[in-house]
């Protein structure tokens, strides 16, 4: 009776926990627990035997649920990073705008604006007359040039009439392209130059909403940034064959130092600000032995263009300044 009763327990935990019937379970159960075609006194179930049975069958079970579960774990945490993965992959690769048609829009953008206004009538028209002059070259030019010098013939006539705020965001347009063109000279592809004017985008108006008046180190900070443009005039006087003296009545000068140290914080620091980008520019061409020349030149005569400007009656010697700093990258035939 023992024996009967035990085999209808153990059959009854199996139709509880195990719907379906499982050989291997039943094997070692009974390897445990001797089936006997006859049961008598020497024979009988021993208490232990029936409770041992349970215990291994619920740890098996118990284990063999633990690995499915943690099965489904893995398969859905490879899942996840799967999604993650293309999901990430997909961001890195979806296109951005492009920037050049931006800064242009931007550009004419606050044209119209400017030109909207009775009171800044004057200005409108200098930076009319410097477009007009600049048309038969500006399409001969590379569209990230062109964009630039249109960004200087507004920049030129807002700084002048002392409109700080204007000023900042035209000249922003010149400096992120300047950066852009430093990855452009070392071989960076368009879609990371593109990229990279966005990111500049963002910093640079960050940072011209943000900037701070000059800290304690400014003497030690203007002396350092004149230092590297006078290595610069070095530079282009050891390497080419331009005559800059001779058209620039401030290029034997120092006027860097003065500029940066001016006492208006604003110009200050767009000096400042400017020659960061300046200086990546005319570096990243260095890694582009075919552009070197034109890069430096522009730079030069860009700053030439910007000191001669502090000289009273030398507005026309700056426009052509100005101009020689473009007129390097039209593409000799």
């Amino acid at each position: 009776k023992k024996y009967i009763a035990a085999q209808t327990s153990i059959s009854n935990y199996r139709h509880f926990y195990n719907p379906i019937p499982n050989t291997k379970l039943k094997t070692l159960c009974f390897y445990i627990i001797p089936k006997k075609k006859t049961v008598t006194k020497e024979n009988q179930l021993e208490p232990f035997q029936l409770p041992a049975c349970n215990i291994i069958m619920r740890l098996i079970k118990f284990f063999l649920f633990s690995i499915f579960i943690l099965d489904i774990i893995v398969s859905v945490e490879s899942e996840k990073a799967t999604k993650k993965g293309k999901t990430s992959q997909k961001t890195k690769e979806s296109p951005v705008e492009e920037f050049l048609p931006f800064a242009l829009d931007f550009l004419e953008d606050i044209n119209t604006r400017l030109c909207l206004r009775e009171d800044l009538s004057a200005v409108c028209e200098r930076v009319a007359g410097l477009v007009a002059i600049g048309t038969p070259f500006i399409d001969a030019i590379a569209p990230y040039y062109s964009i630039n010098f249109r960004a200087m013939t507004l920049a030129y006539p807002l700084v002048l009439a002392g409109l700080d705020i204007l000023s900042i965001q035209v000249i922003r347009v010149h400096r992120v392209l300047g950066y852009g063109n430093n990855l452009r000279l070392q071989g960076n592809t368009e879609d990371t130059v593109n990229r990279a004017y966005w990111s500049h985008w963002n910093v640079l108006k960050l940072e011209d909403e943000n900037f701070l008046p000059p800290g304690d180190g400014i003497e030690t900070y203007c002396r350092y940034i004149s230092n590297e443009y006078e290595m610069l005039k070095a530079f282009a006087v050891d390497n080419f064959e331009v005559d800059f003296s001779s058209t620039s009545p401030v290029f034997g000068a120092t006027p860097m130092y003065n500029a940066c140290m001016s006492t208006d914080e604003f110009m200050s620091y767009i000096i400042r600000s400017d020659w960061e980008h300046h200086r990546r520019e005319m570096i990243g061409s260095l890694m582009s032995s075919k552009k070197t020349k034109s890069i430096v030149v522009y730079t030069i005569w860009h700053w030439e263009s910007l000191f001669t400007s502090y000289i009273p009656g030398a507005s026309e010697l700056v426009i052509q300044q100005l101009f020689n700093s473009f007129t390097v990258f039209i593409p000799i035939p």
